[in-house]
């Protein structure tokens, strides 16, 4: 699949303005080092110098979501991991399809087109934020993802602020974003327009309660990650279906897996763990998003309710299979003779 026309706004808008700015200081600057594209022009790879000695991995591509909507899926070695500045000004840097990387000019004959990508109005227009509410559910039927483990629903609903000023959902629906009329957040909707094109269900036309929700763990994991990152630039709430309407939790470093080995006189006993940078993860409830997994989601049940009470997504330093995922969710361990 090739990429779409990369101007300075169709990057502005994949990456968010902001980070396009960055990035756009990024290629100025040189930090792109090297940049190179699949055979088929469908993949694209670069070196870009951050604050570390050795200079960030950038892949980004296409997918197409079942509306037939190209986007851009770009990942990085960085903190940030998804969508960041270093993605941005290699797909700057990247658009002359050349394999050598090079600074871009600042030139005076450009300026109009770059301000027009970044600039963001200062002024408050009155616009109506969306929010995206999400809810853990227990598996329910078909979510068993093959031969595997059942998985945990992450269903979202989209919402507006209510006269009483709590988030509602009686005016809005996943159905009713094409049709919404008011002053509506632009950007909360282009996101939230964006997620619902992104899931399997999109591709029918159906109506009726069961469309209120979508179970988002069923979206590869990297394009849903990607959309949530826009969702906090664009200071859309990312809340819980609890009482209290509470926020969600990002981790936006990326965790990786690490085991935890015992050995006795016969056995090594193998537990996979969740590290983020030097801490190690500990969650009451973990599941994966997407398969393989790019991300996850954690989160903590009252005893007494059974209702969740803190939710986290967190996305994941590489790609995780079936199995391995199966062992961390399950806390389980892997025993292996000494003699083998």
């Amino acid at each position: 699949m090739a990429f779409p026309p990369l101007d300075d706004a169709a990057i502005a808008v994949a990456c968010g303005h902001e980070t396009y700015r960055r990035g756009l200081e990024y290629a100025r600057a040189g930090h792109v080092r090297q940049v190179t594209w699949s055979d088929s022009g469908n993949t694209l790879t670069a070196l870009v110098q951050g604050n570390r000695p050795h200079p960030y991995v950038v892949h980004v591509s296409t997918t197409q979501t079942a509306s037939g909507e190209d986007l851009l899926v770009g990942h990085c070695t960085c903190p940030m991991s998804f969508m960041c500045k270093h993605v941005a000004a290699a797909l700057i840097v990247g658009r002359e399809g050349g394999s050598d990387a090079h600074p871009v000019p600042s030139s005076g004959s450009s300026w109009r087109r770059t301000l027009r990508a970044i600039a963001a109005p200062e002024v408050d227009l009155g616009y109506e934020p969306i929010a995206l509410q999400l809810s853990v559910q227990q598996p329910g039927r078909g979510h068993d993802y093959g031969a595997g483990r059942a998985r945990h629903r992450l269903n979202a609903r989209p919402m507006m602020l209510g006269a009483k000023g709590r988030w509602v959902h009686s005016n809005i629906s996943w159905q009713r974003l094409r049709y919404l009329r008011g002053n509506a957040n632009p950007e909360h909707l282009r996101i939230a327009s964006r997620l619902q094109s992104l899931h399997p269900s999109s591709s029918f036309s159906y109506y009726g309660a069961s469309t209120q929700w979508l179970d988002v763990a069923e979206i590869d994991g990297l394009a849903l990650w990607s959309i949530l990152l826009e969702a906090r630039r664009a200071q859309m709430p990312v809340i819980l279906d609890d009482k209290a309407q509470s926020a969600v939790t990002f981790i936006e470093e990326p965790a990786e897996i690490a085991f935890d080995i015992i050995r006795s006189r016969s056995w090594l006993i193998a537990t996979p763990e969740l590290w983020c940078g030097e801490d190690l993860m500990s969650f009451m409830s973990l599941d994966l998003i997407g398969q393989p997994a790019h991300a996850a989601f954690a989160w903590l049940t009252d005893a007494a309710t059974g209702k969740t009470e803190e939710l986290t997504l967190l996305s994941l330093a590489a790609p995780l299979g079936d199995d391995l995922g199966d062992l961390l969710v399950q806390e389980a361990a892997i025993e292996i003779p000494v003699a083998e």
